[in-house]
């Protein structure tokens, strides 16, 4: 049970950072200010993109860092990272 648990939290972090990711992108959004109507489409894709590939880069260096929950002195330290970074985007949650 105590290594399940401890998978499942690796796991989590995971599902926790494409939500700190969605918090990037919905302040990204609300301090938003377009350019013009003509560019309005390429700056909404642009700020999704840069979000997306910080999102998928974050992602693939956790894994690497954690090497897949098998270190547990750097899974210790992504924890509480990702923590942080949840709390100090927390109003961005909704």
């Amino acid at each position: 049970k105590g290594r399940n648990d401890y998978l499942l939290n690796h796991e989590r972090r995971h599902f926790d950072v494409a939500e700190l990711h969605a918090r990037f992108l919905r302040k990204a959004f609300q301090e938003f200010q377009p350019g013009t109507l003509n560019t309005i489409n390429s700056d909404v894709e642009y700020i999704f993109n840069a979000i997306w590939a910080s999102y998928n880069s974050i992602q693939e260096q956790y894994d690497r860092d954690t090497q897949h929950s098998l270190n547990k002195d750097m899974q210790r330290q992504w924890d509480k990272y990702i923590k942080e970074q949840l709390e100090q985007f927390a109003k961005y949650a909704k």
